[in-house]
């Protein structure tokens, strides 16, 4: 399967997240999900050059936003 510049990547899988940082630095968007809370915030490191900060949702789950372009692109 092969993406190309903007396209959307899911993941409902997301482990560490290799998937996200890869798509960062590729110039996809993405969505990464997954159940253990610990695998996603481990995986936070990846995204230090790219991140503006957190946010909560109402539920209660964690998301971060990410810059809308890179520098790196």
């Amino acid at each position: 399967m092969l993406t190309d510049e903007g396209d959307l990547v899911v993941d409902p899988f997301a482990g560490s997240n290799v998937t996200g940082e890869v798509c960062e630095r590729l110039k996809r968007r993405w969505i990464a999900v997954d159940v253990v809370e610990e695998y996603l915030e481990g995986s936070k490191f990846r995204f230090d050059e790219f991140c503006v900060g957190d946010w909560v949702e109402k539920s209660g789950q964690k998301s971060f936003f990410l810059r809308e372009e890179s520098e790196n692109y």
